[in-house]
């Protein structure tokens, strides 16, 4: 209740000072407590996760990353697997939800998704809060090749997420545009649009490999099987309706090179990519989700 009062306060006048000050109450009342220290002590154990799940809500809320990574690491001292076993579920999907995306914000994606598939499998089925928790966890699964079955969206009113589900698996990047345009100021609401903004790249990468496969079966072709010509992917994305040229078309690659979505090179002479042999389209990794760090030279 506090935090839902807090929330429309912080609505209504954008003043978050009123918010800060909350905080800082949760945070002495939870000092003060401290936490449980013998088995017994269940109401204690209880009383102090929520202040710390109400607390880490409150810094989500006025984006305080610094303040979420403490409470992560504060939670991870206190709570193991076992004690959160002896809550109530709806303590453990709370917490797990929270903690979840702190791991996402510190990038640590393996954590997130790992806390955010608990908190939806102990999440009542005909919860609302399955909801909120598929609104992240969806877009991460996809991030990783794992694309939601349709039945899922439909049941838990996720339909904005249907036509990104489909670019994904087509490769239809003027799909994807279109959608993040259409659905723009829901998604930051909801907080995901960031998390489906890192799906262009998955979308990319399909397209490639389906154009990939066309390029080995086109008539009369003059290049290597792993050899990919830029202007049939120009082409193809016109087609889309994406308003692109080549040398958007060659830096989009290139990103796609050094986030690790594909293995090979761009000939900018020649106006192909050389792919590689071993394995041109890698599995998901971790690095996916990570922007890439470059060196300048001296």
């Amino acid at each position: 209740m506090l935090a839902r009062e807090t929330d429309a306060q912080l609505m209504l006048d954008g003043d978050s000072s009123k918010t800060k000050v909350i905080g800082g109450l949760l945070q002495l009342w939870m000092h003060q407590l401290g936490p449980a220290r013998q088995a017994d002590e269940t109401a204690r154990r209880r009383c102090h996760l929520s202040l710390l799940i109400l607390l880490a809500r409150i810094h989500m809320r006025l984006n305080n990353v610094s303040g979420c990574s403490q409470l992560l690491k504060l939670f991870k001292q206190l709570y193991t697997p076992n004690d959160l076993q002896a809550v109530p579920a709806a303590y453990r999907v709370t917490a797990f939800y929270y903690l979840g995306r702190t791991e996402l914000n510190s990038d640590n994606v393996a954590g997130g998704l790992d806390l955010l598939d608990r908190a939806y499998r102990d999440c009542k089925a005909d919860s609302e809060n399955v909801k909120h928790i598929l609104r992240v966890l969806v877009p991460l699964k996809m991030l990783h090749g794992d694309l939601p079955i349709p039945e899922l969206l439909e049941r838990h009113g996720l339909q904005e997420y249907v036509a990104f589900r489909q670019a994904v698996q087509t490769g239809d990047v003027g799909l994807f545009e279109r959608s993040m345009e259409e659905n723009q100021l829901r998604l930051i609401a909801n907080g995901s649009y960031l998390l489906l903004e890192k799906l262009r790249f998955n979308v990319y990468r399909r397209l490639l490999q389906r154009c990939v496969q066309i390029s080995r079966t086109f008539p009369g072709r003059e290049w290597q099987p792993h050899h990919l010509p830029l202007d049939l992917v120009l082409g193809v994305l016109q087609q889309q309706g994406v308003d692109t040229d080549m040398d958007e078309l060659e830096c989009m690659l290139s990103n796609c090179i050094v986030r690790k979505y594909m293995k090979g090179y761009i000939s900018n002479k020649q106006k192909i990519a050389v792919l590689s042999k071993d394995g041109a389209f890698p599995p998901p990794t971790d690095d996916w989700w990570r922007e890439p760090h470059f060196v300048s030279s001296a």
